[in-house]
């Protein structure tokens, strides 16, 4: 429903020539659609996560025990496949490397870019981690 009714909708309003986002004064820029990827798919989120409702017994301490937090070989493919996602998309998204002049400079700023920004994001992560388990017995 998103991806085949609801984005094409997002991009008519943005993109078209008739769209009304477009004729807006200053007209609507959107660099590589992030702002309307986002902006959808924050909304569908939050609709999903209102629909679903709140987990019932996750954080009562008589049942907090029977929930498991989380898959480790799930959440680290879903990571690796995202961060090559990334690369791709932010080195496609400047010109790419076959943009003419300047294409590949652009193309090698954005990888080292992602590069460094996902791994002091894991740095960050590892270090706040331990600050933040405090008070919770162990548990994430």
């Amino acid at each position: 429903t998103v991806s085949g009714l609801l984005y094409p909708l997002a991009v008519q309003f943005a993109y078209s020539s008739r769209g009304f986002l477009h004729n807006l004064e200053p007209s609507f820029v959107d660099f590589a659609g992030s702002g309307v990827v986002h902006a959808l798919g924050g909304c569908a989120a939050l609709v999903g996560a209102v629909a679903a409702g709140p987990r019932t017994g996750r954080f009562d301490p008589k049942t907090v025990a029977d929930f498991s937090p989380h898959n480790v070989p799930q959440v680290l493919s879903g990571t690796m496949l995202l961060w090559v996602a990334w690369f791709a998309f932010n080195m496609g998204s400047g010109g790419g490397p076959l943009a003419g002049r300047g294409g590949a400079a652009t193309a090698a700023g954005a990888a080292t870019a992602t590069a460094l920004s996902s791994a002091c994001a894991g740095v960050v992560g590892g270090l706040l981690a331990p600050a933040l388990r405090r008070g919770t017995g162990g548990r994430p």
